[in-house]
């Protein structure tokens, strides 16, 4: 008899669909129109209500064929059962714990609409979306949602028809109780979802179950802190917040990263992403394991290898990073050769740290961009102590010092207030360059001497005769076997005194100019240091001792621009203190000397025009 009903087609008693209702709510509406429950419609028209409230095929085709209406259209927004606990609502995958099976959720004032608008005999409309626990408020009322207690009768909780209209009095008492509230727009992007008219990007392309509970874990985060206990809020705070977390979601990866950088504390050195996250980081860590959230993952992702020092190798939510983007002071001391105190000098010299100048520790956030301090890191990696150095080069300690004071090795620059270190590969390729031209030889001249030895007979410095080697200009060069580096080289020291620095240059030594000039040892200095006279090094070609030098061309270069004193009374026949007090009378000024210097110079085109324009000249 139960399928004779079926094979009849449409009831004569019918009403139509409405976009976005549940099956259940279409089957108790039916049901109610012919003078029953929809637990006896059921079982009069051999209907599974089960299988009805579960979206099953077979109970959807009955309904259907029943009431006249597309089969597709009805599954459409059914609430369908799915395997691993989980729901389809109109298409969406929801977990059992965010759907309503038992407790009826609804608008008041929708349903008092639907009576008002096509009375009993339509009856209210149980809408899909009212079946997600997470939809909290209505869009068209800006009023929450509320709901009705659970029914003993299990086929009772399906018949939205009859559960309302019985408690209508009581939703009228509440829809005239209900204050507004402000707007959700993830209450008003999950109804889209659910009718199929979501425009809203990348999250469109992620189950709607994992929007929602992600964009109202970040709005917690923002608006009640990391350490908030999410079970404590009100629907309407949990409203708020997946409203402010919406806003910032929907625009995407760089817009989350923006708001998380900008809108939470800076990470502490001793703080871990679970409590910067608090909530939002153990739904993801431990709740969200299916792919689904697998885009929602990659942002915060994204976030925490940019904001914690997480090195490579290490896991976040599953996967492993590939680079390091921040460090510590302890993962990037972990990561050099040198000291922590070196390490740490070196930081707060780069801007990297800031230590608290009471106690001398490290001041927060003590965190710093890996990438930015990596040029740092391999400096110090590559940095060598002044001893290694030198014994790389095979130098004695002395001349070391001489070849740094020349230039040929500098310390490592930016390493703050620390023993100085010095570049392995810069050191390694001085030492590959005085090599590079060098001779194995057996046995020697007398005239092939090492560079110790040559430097005290020729009274120069290593620094000059490394330099010549390394400049190509010592035909002569042998190194000897058993020895390496800079104590290994010979030199022919015949050779080397034809090419130091100085050989051949004369000219006028200090006390020369003093005479000259009219002016004591600190002007002359004072002049050579300023640049106003060049000077040049000259060797005796006896001592072999180098001297400071002015040639004749570079004094005469340095008289076609200024005067002495001395020069001028000569020229006017006036003794030099007259010719000073004139000249300070007409206003001109001479160079300044230093503290101690003695002596008057002055620009010469403007000593001579003043002196020639005076009356008494």
């Amino acid at each position: 008899m139960e399928e004779d009903w079926f094979m009849m087609g449409p009831l004569p008693i019918r009403t139509d669909l409405r976009l976005g209702e549940a099956p259940t709510s279409y089957g108790a509406r039916i049901a109610y129109l012919n003078g029953q429950r929809l637990t006896d419609f059921c079982a009069n028209f051999g209907i599974d209500l089960g299988g009805l409230a579960n979206g099953g095929l077979h109970p959807l085709s009955q309904l259907a064929a029943l009431g006249g209406v597309d089969r597709e259209e009805m599954r459409r927004f059914a609430v369908c059962r799915q395997q691993n606990k989980q729901y389809r609502v109109a298409g969406q995958l929801v977990e059992t714990r965010w759907i309503l099976r038992t407790k009826i959720r609804f608008c008041p004032h929708c349903i008092l609409e639907d009576l008002e608008g096509f009375g009993e005999d339509g009856g209210p409309v149980g809408k899909a979306y009212w079946h997600m626990a997470f939809l909290r408020d209505c869009g068209k009322h800006n009023v929450p949602l509320v709901d009705l207690a659970p029914e003993r009768d299990w086929g009772f909780q399906h018949d939205f028809t009859n559960r309302i209209l019985r408690n209508r009095f009581d939703i009228q008492d509440s829809a005239a109780s209900l204050k507004p509230i402000v707007p959700s727009e993830l209450g008003r992007y999950i109804e889209a979802r659910v009718l199929g008219n979501a425009t809203s990007g990348w999250l469109d392309g992620i189950e709607l179950n994992a929007v929602t509970q992600f964009c109202e874990l970040l709005g917690v985060l923002f608006e009640f802190g990391s350490a908030c206990k999410v079970q404590s809020l009100t629907n309407i705070q949990r409203n708020i917040a997946g409203h402010v977390g919406f806003q910032i979601a929907k625009m995407g990866h760089k817009r989350i990263y923006q708001a998380l950088r900008e809108g939470l504390p800076t990470p502490g050195l001793l703080e871990k992403a679970q409590g910067h996250l608090g909530p939002l980081y153990h739904w993801l860590s431990r709740s969200a394991r299916q792919p689904e959230y697998r885009p929602i993952k990659n942002a915060i992702r994204h976030y925490i290898v940019n904001s914690f020092p997480i090195g490579a190798g290490e896991t976040v939510f599953g996967e492993e990073v590939q680079t390091r983007r921040v460090h510590s002071f302890s993962s990037f001391q972990s990561e050099c050769k040198m000291s922590g105190q070196r390490v740490r000098a070196a930081l707060v010299e780069h801007g990297f740290l800031t230590l608290d100048p009471r106690t001398g520790a490290v001041k927060e956030p003590g965190t710093f961009s890996a990438t930015k301090s990596k040029g740092l890191m391999n400096d110090l990696n590559d940095g060598l102590t002044r001893l290694a150095t030198s014994q790389l080069l095979n130098i004695p300690r002395a001349q070391f010092d001489a070849v740094c004071e020349a230039g040929l090795v500098t310390p490592i620059a930016g390493l703050g207030d620390i023993t100085p270190h010095y570049s392995s590969k810069a050191a390694g390729k001085l030492l590959s360059d005085m090599m590079r031209n060098a001779v194995p030889v057996e046995h020697f001249s007398q005239e092939m001497v090492d560079i110790p030895t040559a430097c005290r007979k020729l009274v120069c410095g290593a620094a000059e005769v490394i330099q010549l080697i390394i400049d190509n200009k010592c035909g002569s060069l042998g190194k000897v076997s058993g020895v390496t580096g800079y104590l290994s080289l010979r030199v022919d020291i015949q050779e080397l005194a034809s090419l130091l620095d100085g050989v051949g240059i004369e000219g006028f030594t200090k006390a020369d100019l003093k005479a000259l000039l009219g002016v004591n040892d600190p002007s002359i200095k004072f002049l050579i240091e300023e640049g106003y006279i060049e000077a040049s090094k000259s060797r005796n070609p006896r001592t072999r001792k180098v001297a400071s030098v002015v040639t004749q061309a570079r004094l005469d270069q340095f008289l076609d621009d200024y005067v002495p004193a001395k020069e001028l009374g000569a020229l006017f026949d006036l003794k030099p203190p007259t010719i000073i007090a004139k000249l300070k009378n007409l206003g001109v000024e001479k160079l300044a000397m230093p503290s101690g210097g003695i002596g008057s110079i002055y620009i010469r085109d403007q000593a001579l025009g003043a002196l020639k324009r005076s009356p008494s000249a």
